[in-house]
């Protein structure tokens, strides 16, 4: 567990402070709280994620596999779970169902093919490879990645967790290599971890691949969330490591399906992955508490107010 706090005296490791000259009394704001490890990369952004050491100095194919084995990762990764949805428009999933990479990882931490589809296709254009983009498969109701560098497209799927490599054992292939040449699911040329984990019967790839015609999904990830807030004086924050109090992002739909909400009653209660071994964790949640002292001449109340009327600040409270 880990709390952040805005107080007179305040001692934070690995967050961004700005000291004001102007008070009497050592004070900070804290500006996004944020705990860094050598073992997990900073996801507050997109380009801080690109220069994680795993990969920053790496480039290619070897670049696009250490991300995309950090993603399927089971301490650091995410985990398939029912869609993310937010807003109010149900009828258009394009609108409702969330692809952004930095809610993703922050936020939420799971989603379904059809959100790590497109997500990770967002992960890959925005750490600096020149496009990818998510692919359909109607004939197996699936979404997966390609990712274009060495001046071809590659596949990469995050939520059955694997890659397929041609027959050189060099060269990831593209979904049109495996649709074209079946036995590349069925005889493999190379194998690297994790390799369709939860799959014994590759074969069932090799057949639906191709049964229908794919959908190619340029542009859908999702762009625009940011980690960043100020805490307010009198305002705390703690993450923890572990869900508390049951309270996660509800989602409406998951209430109607007997068997999502099987998993959800399952310990701990609340959103986990449907296959225990892909991750670790189950959802993360954390606590925002708010109390302000209400005394002239420390601040709080200037921080915090938006609308005040006819209100006198004692060294007392509120008059």
């Amino acid at each position: 567990m880990r709390t952040f706090t805005t107080t007179s005296l305040l001692v934070v490791i690995a967050v961004v402070v700005s000291f004001s000259a102007t008070v009497r009394r050592a004070r900070a704001d804290v500006h996004s709280p944020w705990i860094i490890s050598e073992h997990v990369a900073d996801t507050s952004s997109m380009d801080a994620f690109a220069n994680f050491p795993a990969w920053k100095d790496k480039q290619g194919q070897e670049r696009a596999i250490a991300i995309w084995k950090y993603l399927c990762d089971n301490e650091t990764g995410v985990f398939h779970f029912a869609p993310i949805r937010e807003g109010t428009d149900r009828r258009n999933s394009v609108l409702h169902i969330i692809r952004d990479p930095v809610k993703m990882l922050n936020s939420y931490g799971y989603g379904f093919c059809g959100a790590f589809g497109p997500t990770t296709a967002g992960i890959f254009e925005r750490v600096g490879f020149e496009k990818a983009r998510a692919i359909g498969i109607p004939g197996c109701n699936h979404c997966v990645t390609e990712v274009w560098y060495d001046g071809a497209w590659h596949y990469f799927d995050v939520d059955i967790r694997g890659v397929l490599f041609q027959r050189d054992g060099k060269t990831i292939a593209s979904v049109r290599d495996v649709i074209e040449q079946p036995d590349l699911w069925t005889k493999p040329s190379k194998t690297i971890l994790p390799f369709f984990t939860n799959d014994r019967d590759l074969s069932v790839y090799a057949r639906s691949y191709g049964a229908q015609p794919l959908d190619n999904l340029y542009g859908w990830s999702m762009h625009g969330a940011t980690m960043d807030y100020r805490l307010r004086k009198g305002e705390t924050f703690t993450r923890w490591w572990q869900p508390q109090g049951g309270r996660w992002s509800h989602q409406e739909n998951d209430a109607h399906n007997d068997w999502w909400k099987g998993l959800l009653r399952r310990t701990p209660f609340g959103a986990k992955s449907n296959h225990a071994n892909f991750s670790i964790w189950t959802h993360g949640n954390g606590l925002f508490d708010y109390q302000p002292i209400l005394r002239s001449g420390l601040g709080d109340f200037e921080d915090g107010v938006f609308d005040q009327t006819n209100v006198v600040l004692t060294d007392r409270g509120v008059a």
